[in-house]
């Protein structure tokens, strides 16, 4: 799941001509200086920015995406280059019932509402991806069992193994 956000904003007339996005962007756009960087990542960040620089000039929105925020270069987050970053955090109980049951829409199962309730209640601080491996650890637990749909057995086998 995305945890931190940063975004261009829109040209002056708002229109957009095109649009970029970069999910993970802590690895193109790492910290100068930092112990890590080595000479070639400097020149990458630095290209990294002067395009940056230019993206309001022609009409260019650009969307970044990161887990570690704190690992960004100062300078290419700083207003005028980012104008804005959204943090979207993980995921409340009510989303995460939403979530499995989205992931469970298209399989074979025999889950409740109650039982969507308990895993959702159950995997707080999980995110979306962590819920997705849930529900198809629970599959292949069904096809290890030569079931025919996931059961809560299923789901309870794969949240003890977890929790």
């Amino acid at each position: 799941i995305i945890k931190q956000a940063v975004i261009r904003s829109l040209n002056p007339n708002g229109t957009v001509r095109a649009d970029r996005s970069y999910d993970e962007l802590d690895t193109i756009l790492k910290s100068h200086g930092s112990q890590r960087a080595h000479e070639e990542d400097n020149k990458v960040v630095n290209e990294f920015l002067a395009q940056l620089e230019e993206t309001s000039d022609h009409d260019v929105v650009f969307m970044g995406a990161t887990n570690r925020l704190e690992c960004l270069d100062e300078a290419g987050i700083r207003s005028g280059r980012i104008d804005a970053k959204i943090h979207i955090g993980l995921p409340n109980q009510a989303t995460r019932k939403e979530i499995l049951r989205v992931q469970l829409s298209d399989r074979p199962h025999s889950l409740t509402g109650g039982h969507l309730d308990q895993i959702a209640a159950w995997s707080d601080g999980q995110t979306a991806a962590d819920l997705e491996r849930i529900v198809a650890d629970a599959a292949r637990a069904s096809l290890a069992r030569n079931g025919d749909k996931i059961t809560w057995l299923d789901v309870r086998r794969v949240l003890a193994e977890e929790f």
